[in-house]
Parts: structure tokens; sequence; C-alpha cells
């Protein structure tokens, strides 16, 4: 499908649906687009054929990432300061925000917080989804121990902090993710796996519990924490609740039943349910044992979904066992990557397996 025909057909249904409106359904199609050429076409074809000022609101906003303060030192809302982010600069965060260094520079930060460093802040000006991402990890630090054990914890969200419209998340900061430490130390072992499953697992419960899905559970959302503060998932941002539309989708891990419908050109009539996140963490298990490969190794993203979308249980089940050389690992890891999304298991058989893993 492409960008033309696409708006064609979101300008019919938005004729159709009371309280639709054509803006809305571009914006909520280009924040589900995983290729990046294709959302930024899709954006750029919508403010040619359209003269509202949404149009060139998404140009401006959705199509190029938040440009963060370039000045190492910066202090955010008179408490933490920004600090050098390296040659390297800012790690962007799904495209739409800069997540930066911090420490704190207020005394005013106390109790269980203040001891709280290094940090990172997020900045955005996309104000409605710092407020998700707070929100969602509120809700789902507040399931029990376990979850403030495997989650990032929340000092602050600062909305409009330099008067322009930016606003920032700040956060605890770990060590690094799990994609570094993969290039760094090659395939886990079992025993890792087994721990890793375990942290993510109580995710995934504490998920179910506020009835949310995550749709983002990747590597590079789990990060070490710094001395044996264990590791904790990040960037929950694009947690939406059960039986809602994702706003957010990374072909890597998009199970097949998704990738069926983004390849047909009907990703707008997703829903979400838990069994979504079940095959993203075999996806993890998979990268993590394969020494940082994935399932559908060396094809492009454009690819993958046409790959998923086509995927057999045999075909899968063949390059797991060709990608992991652990047995078990494999066999494990196969109980999770299961083509029918009805057939997965739960978050509880997840940490029930684990104890014959």
């Amino acid at each position: 499908m492409t960008a033309s025909s696409l708006i064609a057909f979101l300008k019919t249904y938005a004729a159709s649906k009371k309280g639709q409106t054509l803006d809305k359904l571009v914006e909520a199609s280009a924040q589900v687009v995983p290729n990046e050429s294709r959302r930024a076409l899709l954006i750029k074809t919508y403010a040619s054929l359209s003269s509202s000022a949404q149009a060139s609101s998404l140009t401006r906003f959705t199509s190029a990432p938040f440009t963060s303060p370039s000045v190492s030192g910066f202090l955010l809302g008179g408490k933490y300061r920004v600090i050098n982010t390296g040659s390297q600069g800012p790690r962007i965060s799904s495209g739409k925000s800069a997540v930066l260094d911090a420490v704190t520079e207020d005394n005013s930060v106390s109790g269980s917080r203040k001891g709280i460093s290094p940090l990172k802040a997020k900045l955005s000006r996309n104000l409605a989804a710092l407020q998700r991402e707070r929100n969602n990890i509120i809700a789902l630090r507040g399931t029990g121990s376990a979850a403030k054990k495997s989650i990032i914890e929340v000092l602050e969200l600062m909305e409009n902090y330099d008067g322009r419209g930016g606003h920032a998340l700040v956060m605890e900061a770990g060590k690094e993710d799990l994609v570094a430490k993969i290039k760094r130390d090659g395939a886990s072992s079992r025993q890792e796996l087994k721990k890793i499953c375990a942290t993510a697992g109580d995710v995934l419960l504490a998920l179910e519990r506020r009835r949310l899905v995550w749709t983002d559970l990747r590597a590079a959302n789990f990060v070490l924490m710094q001395g044996n503060g264990g590791l904790k998932a990040i960037d929950l941002e694009s947690a939406v609740p059960i039986n809602e539309k994702p706003v957010d989708c990374t072909p890597e891990v998009t199970p097949p039943e998704v990738a069926s419908l983004y390849v047909q050109g009907r990703l707008t009539q997703a829903t979400v349910a838990p069994s979504y996140d079940v095959w993203s963490l075999g996806i993890l298990l998979l990268f993590l044992a394969s020494g940082g490969k994935n399932l559908f190794e060396g094809e492009a993203s454009s690819r993958i979904m046409t790959s998923l979308a086509s995927a057999t249980q045999e075909k899968v089940n063949l390059q797991v066992d060709r990608l992991v050389g652990d047995t078990k690992s494999a066999a494990f890891i196969k109980k999770l990557l299961v083509v029918d999304p009805k057939s997965r298991l739960s978050a509880a058989a997840v940490k029930r397996n684990l104890l014959f893993f």
C-alpha cells in the first residue's frame, strides 16, 4: 500500500466514523509505521496533500527526533544537572525523544530518591507520551516488590521545563543495556538466560495485573544497574491496555499475527494481547542465546515483517535450532515462540517453566 492510498483509505474511514479526523488517523498511523523512511514518506505525502496546521505539525515533530540541548552542564528545573553525553550524543528513544545523562543538583531531592545516581533525563515535546510512560511505570511498580526490583524508578515529570514546550521525565539510570552486554561478552549462558527471563517474567506479571501490554520488550529496553542492582526494564512508553491499538511497532519483536496485518496494510486494525509480549520475550532470549542474532538474521526491517507474516511453526523452530547452540536453551525459547497466539504460554506459565529450564 502506498502512502497516497493509505491516506485515501484513512480519509474514507474518517468520513464514516463520528469523532474521527483525518489528522488524528494519519498521526496514529505514522506512530506505528516501523520503518523510518516509510514513516517520513507518509508524513511528507500527507503534508503535501493537506494545508492543515496539524499536517505541518506532524512533519515538524513526528518525522524528526527531539533536538536536545547541546550545552553540557545544562540545569534542568534547578534540580538536575545534565552532563556530557560523549561523542556519540544522546540516546534516541523510539525516535521521538532524547535521553541524556544527569545527576541530582538540588538538596531538596530527599528520601529514597536522594541516593539514586546516576540519572537519565528523557526530553521530548510529546507530553502525552511522557505522561503515559510515567503512569505506566508507577502503576507497574505498584503491583509489588518483584516489580519494583524489575522496573526503573521515575523521580518526576517536569512539564514545559524550558518555557518553549519541552518536557522531561527524570529516572534512575542503568549502567548498560543488554545489547551492549552481548556485544562485549557474546552469547549468554543458560544460567544468565534464566536470571534475565525471571526478571522479564516479573515485568510481564506486573503488566498482566494492570491489564497492559508492553509491545516493546527487547534487549535495548533492559539495563544492568550499578553495583549489584540487577536488571531493570526501561522505556515503557509504548505499553497500552489490552485490546487497544499499539502506539509503536518494532519489527524484530513483533509477533506474526501483527506482522500479518502490517503486510496486508491493515495495521490500524491491530489490537494487543499479553501473548504479544510473550513472543517478544522469546525473541529477546533468542537474541541473548545466539550472541546478538534475530529470528530472521540478515534480513532488512522491511523484509522481517513479511517473513514473520508467513512464518510457520516448523520454520521458526528450525531457525531457533540453527541459531542457538545449547539444546535446553533452544527448547525453552521454542516454548515462547509459538506462531499461534492462542497457544502461547501465559506470564505465569513462563515463570513455572523456568523451574525446568
